[in-house]
């Protein structure tokens, strides 16, 4: 029965972005009336599974940004 679950839930992401194209985790979990960290999680699996693309990342405005070390 949560097969099924996880099952509906994957189905829904993917007709969700189909739908409505690319959004931010946020917006997703919205649309989809999760918690946010129910979409990240989900995302992750579908990435992780080939489903999905996840093409940018950004630093959160709070977060303190230090150069990188070129090796």
């Amino acid at each position: 029965m949560m097969d099924q679950w996880w099952r509906d839930l994957d189905e829904e992401v993917l007709a969700c972005l189909g739908q409505h194209g690319p959004m931010s985790p946020e917006n997703l979990a919205k649309r989809l009336e999760v918690p946010e960290s129910a979409a990240v999680s989900l995302l992750c699996m579908l990435a992780q599974d080939g489903r999905i693309l996840i093409r940018a990342v950004e630093c959160h405005p709070d977060a303190v940004v230090r150069p990188a070390r070129i090796a």
